[in-house]
């Protein structure tokens, strides 16, 4: 793929936004083992199938600033996913992901301008279902990094060890009870002195609901349940959590989505961020060749008090409304040559300012426009 695009916000700022024309190039390679459905295109439609499944990825994006000092940086991910025993009752799966991100989360301010972030997972998890698969349930286990590159962001280095659990029981053809659950173990790794508040801690989440078909083209799902967090200092947080979506397929080319959700994520100012957000998505294909999706979201994202390194409260309490929207259409021209073009928008609204000794006021709020065109090659 190669795009040529343009940013109004490059450094998320909330006055006077520094904006740039940028270049993207993104080449992808992926290897896999046939799947269900190729097999089946296959000569012999009736093999068993395999014994280990793969799938392989390697991608990367090239971007190119013209009018801002971020110059040229490289983003890159891999993804590598082993099962054993596929499409059976019983299957083991070893996971590795990895990426690494460039583009700026802050104002330059006082840093060193290195926005440089790794993220890796590596896991493994078990599923057992029984042979027509009305009963299934998985325990996994990964191991999550989050290392940024650049001195000003190493306080923010941490480690977490993931525990995810869940079942379905499918009581409908096409509707099902189930149930989820994570658990986190979270350590911050570098103990170089922190401009802000970050503690050790332990994050649950366990959910139940339902997911399902109402008629043919309209389906649903509602999950509810519970989440903590304890942490080493600082606020916790405990709370009610959900979902409710409802989808429509009025024809085959044609998915609409709608749906609210509440949950809370870890966050780098304040100990944990609370989202309440309702949501929007579409997407129309025409002919196999146009492809065109829209989504949109609005939401209040509450944090934790943020703290100094010391523990004490600095900026007040942090409440945002943020507002996002995306369009994105793509036209393949052949099987192998597609154009594609896409239009976003960030908004994030509040009145919170980050007062750090030494360092200039950081502003909370932000608008931000992105557009990009360009072209994709296939093979």
């Amino acid at each position: 793929g190669a795009e040529v695009g343009y940013d109004s916000n490059v450094f998320l700022q909330s006055d006077t936004p520094e904006s740039s024309l940028i270049a993207r190039i993104s080449p992808h390679l992926f290897v896999s083992t046939l799947g269900p459905q190729r097999r089946r295109e296959g000569t012999d439609r009736n093999a068993p199938p395999p014994a280990v499944s793969f799938r392989g990825g390697l991608s990367g994006s090239l971007y190119h600033y013209f009018q801002t000092n971020q110059k040229t940086k490289l983003e890159g991910d891999l993804d590598l996913r082993v099962v054993f025993n596929p499409e059976r009752p019983f299957q083991f799966t070893l996971f590795e992901t990895f990426g690494r991100t460039i583009r700026p989360f802050t104002e330059p301010g006082a840093i060193d301008g290195d926005y440089a972030r790794i993220q890796n997972t590596a896991g493994a998890s078990l599923e057992a279902a029984t042979r027509g698969r009305l009963f299934r349930g998985r325990l996994g286990y990964s191991l999550d990094l989050d290392h940024f590159e650049g001195e000003s962001f190493r306080f923010a280095r941490s480690l977490a060890h993931h525990v995810d659990a869940g079942t379905s029981w499918r009581f409908y053809p096409q509707t099902a009870l189930v149930y989820d659950f994570d658990l986190y173990l979270h350590d911050y790794t570098n103990e170089a002195p922190a401009p802000v508040g970050r503690f050790d801690n332990v994050r649950l989440r366990s959910r139940v609901g339902v997911n399902g078909a109402l008629t043919y083209r309209v389906s649903f799902m509602v999950l509810a349940g519970y989440a903590a967090g304890f942490y080493a200092g600082g606020d916790e947080y405990d709370g009610i959590v959900g979902q409710v979506e409802m989808r429509w397929n009025p024809t085959p080319g044609m998915r609409f989505a709608f749906g609210y959700d509440r949950d809370f994520f870890r966050s780098l100012l304040g100990n944990f961020h609370r989202r309440d957000r309702g949501y929007a998505r579409g997407e129309l294909l025409m002919g196999g060749s146009f492809l065109l999706g829209v989504e949109g979201s609005a939401g209040l994202y509450a944090f934790g008090t943020i703290v100094d390194g010391g523990g004490t409260p600095i900026g007040g309490e942090r409440s945002d409304v943020r507002v996002e929207g995306a369009l994105f259409a793509e036209y393949r021209v052949a099987d192998w040559f597609a154009l594609n073009a896409s239009l976003g928008y960030v908004g994030d609204f509040t009145d919170y300012e980050l007062r750090i000794a030494g360092v200039p006021p950081d502003p909370g709020a932000y608008q931000k426009f992105e557009a990009w065109a360009g072209a994709r090659v296939f093979y």
